[in-house]
């Protein structure tokens, strides 16, 4: 009877030891960063960059289910004419997005689905060069909602590489004033996909 029930205990044994070894147990917690797009633009007339960053730490309330913040950043330059330039500017925005995701499975490739929700707010500076110069300055503000799926690689328990896809349901409020010229504002709805690879580092038990 013993000799039976031992490969049972052993089985039983292993799982409850894979449980405890999980890195997306309750009580552990997360810093980490997403990468969205960096893209440089050179041509005769034309230089632009623009990149973005999200920055974010979780907690795990229970089992495999994280609650965190992320910090949404990002920055564009542009400059137009050569050798005489014409336009050149920058802008920039800085936001804060709580969010949620659920982890699935034991193996250290994790699927995961999530949801989160951004305020962001932007400043932009142009100087355009023809004729006189003349300066615009756009502030605005956005909320955006976003409904993602993606996939964590557990390199070690506390190192993971994400790979995300989402969607983005955006409402931006801009206001442009340019020098000499009244204020103008305008709202814009509206939806796109986007792809960020980025890495976490898990902490705790």
């Amino acid at each position: 009877m013993l000799r039976k029930l031992s490969p049972l205990l052993l089985l039983i044994a292993a799982a409850q030891l894979t449980t405890a070894q999980s890195p997306t147990e309750k009580g552990r917690w997360t810093v980490g960063v997403d990468v969205g797009s960096f893209t440089f633009q050179l041509t005769e007339n034309v230089s632009s960059f623009s990149g973005s960053v999200n920055p974010s730490t979780g907690y795990f309330i229970v089992d495999n289910f994280l609650v965190g913040v992320g910090l949404p950043l990002s920055y564009s330059t542009q400059r137009q004419g050569n050798p005489t330039i014409l336009l050149r500017g920058s802008s920039n925005s800085l936001g804060i997005s709580p969010y949620v995701r659920y982890y699935v499975g034991q193996s250290n490739v994790k699927p995961y689905l999530g949801v989160s929700y951004s305020i962001a707010t932007s400043y932009g500076r142009y100087t355009n060069l023809i004729n006189s110069p003349q300066r615009t300055v756009n502030r605005g503000n956005s909320m955006q909602f976003t409904p993602s799926a993606g996939v964590a690689y557990f390199l070690t328990r506390n190192v993971s590489l994400d790979t995300q896809v989402g969607y983005h349901w955006v409402r931006s409020r801009m206001t442009s004033k340019a020098d000499g010229l009244s204020e103008n504002k305008f709202t814009t709805i509206y939806r796109n996909a986007s792809l960020t690879i980025g890495f976490n580092l898990f902490f705790g038990r």
